[in-house]
């Protein structure tokens, strides 16, 4: 296996559903990796993996939000439950403020950190207690 190959391995990206997320599962995927995108938006996730698939790479899609533990439980445990384990956890998903930082109210700042912080832990801890 070269070093460029994913070939075997499976990968979990979270954010999978636009933007770098998107490039980053269509890059493993095209580099041999089984692929488990992961989106809070459905049809963004949907629109990655029929990208993935037309190019003729393997992936499977699902819909979680990262900031929600049972949530990134039940994704974590999909990626093992189709592929039969997980090699590699990309934790891309996250969120801003829809406004200047100076300018956001407390519910704003909740749901960016909520994304951003306590989703990679939620990813992680996930991973630590051995769910994958």
């Amino acid at each position: 296996m070269s070093v460029d190959s994913m070939t075997g391995k499976v990968v979990l990206v979270t954010g999978a559903g636009q933007a770098c997320g998107r490039v980053i599962a269509e890059d493993f995927a095209h580099r041999g990796a089984s692929v488990v995108v992961n989106d809070i938006d459905g049809q963004a996730g949907e629109e990655t993996l029929r990208r993935i698939h037309a190019a003729g790479d393997v992936a499977t899609f699902v819909k979680a939000d990262v900031s929600v533990e049972a949530d990134v439980a039940a994704l974590v445990g999909a990626a093992v439950g189709t592929y039969g384990r997980l090699d590699v956890a990309v934790n891309n998903a996250g969120t801003e403020v829809p406004v200047a930082i100076a300018d956001s109210d407390s519910a704003d700042f909740a749901t960016v950190f909520a994304a951003n912080l306590e989703g990679v832990r939620a990813c992680r801890r996930s991973l630590a207690n051995g769910e994958a």
